[in-house]
């Protein structure tokens, strides 16, 4: 049974953008992308820094969830990106998804990683990429 406080964090409008629709984000998988705005690193050579800088966003985490409701059947899983995910409340969004039967795959800078194991623990991921942080001249 959800709690007060999950159903009001349920209601938040954290979510920068939806991709209805990817093959490649996810292994193997159709997916959508679920954007969320705001990260708690600041790198300069990020390539999303209008999710990076956002306060707000223009969906809830029920929005999405009623947007699922729809592609059961047709989607395979949910992709969390953004921004940082892992700055959000998600244990009880990806409850959720769960209960709607899709795999979960976290983009994630990995610096949250109480997060992550609380959602690993609770095995409400299934697959976790890790955006390892380093400037462009680290990578030859």
């Amino acid at each position: 049974m959800s709690t007060d406080r999950e159903n009001n964090s349920l209601s938040a409008k954290v979510i920068y953008d939806l991709t209805t629709f990817t093959h490649v984000d996810y292994p193997d998988h159709l997916s959508c992308i679920v954007w969320f705005s705001g990260c708690n690193m600041r790198c300069d050579y990020c390539y999303n820094k209008d999710i990076v800088f956002a306060k707000d966003g223009k969906y809830s985490y029920d929005d999405i969830l009623d947007f699922l409701k729809t592609r059961v059947g047709l989607l395979e899983a949910v992709v969390l990106s953004g921004g940082e995910a892992t700055s959000h409340e998600l244990l009880p969004f990806c409850r959720e998804i769960k209960k709607l039967g899709f795999k979960i795959k976290l983009d994630t800078n990995g610096t949250n990683f109480s997060t992550i194991k609380e959602l690993l623990d609770a095995n409400l991921l299934d697959y976790v990429a890790l955006d390892y942080k380093a400037p462009k001249d680290k990578f030859t």
